[in-house]
């Protein structure tokens, strides 16, 4: 239920925005989540070793453009892609997959677990870290 408040949230959001200019006045940015719909990456590191996983994500629209990663900062740590809209109701539908680089780093041992968001999902990856030798 909470992903697809969500996935009607971010629609309605990009709906209002590209509908709120008319053709004259063409300058309507907003912000939205995105859906993540793969990640691959290494399932260990060394403490205070940066490791770097390979995400891609779904645009819907061809005014949409991946702007940056969010998360929380406590663990098990949510992450979300972000676009940018851009438009005036002249975007076309696509099925349009990227891949973006997430960068994680610990700077202590244990396991630590990172959720992907997606619309109807979450994609989880555990990474175990240890003290190097």
């Amino acid at each position: 239920m909470k992903y697809l408040q969500l996935k009607l949230i971010t629609l309605l959001l990009a709906v209002t925005a590209l509908s709120a200019c008319d053709d004259n006045d063409c300058s309507a940015t907003i912000e939205g989540r995105i859906p993540i719909t793969a990640v691959s990456g290494p399932d260990t590191a060394l403490v205070n070793q940066e490791i770097t996983f390979s995400v891609s994500y779904k645009l819907y629209n061809d005014c949409a453009t991946f702007k940056e990663f969010s998360q929380n900062s406590v663990y098990p740590r949510d992450i979300y892609a972000n676009a940018e809209f851009k438009g005036c109701g002249k975007c076309n539908s696509t099925n349009n997959f990227q891949t973006g680089e997430y960068k994680f780093m610990a700077s202590q041992a244990g396991e630590y677990e990172l959720k992907f968001h997606n619309d109807e999902n979450i994609i989880t990856k555990t990474i175990t870290v240890t003290a190097p030798e």
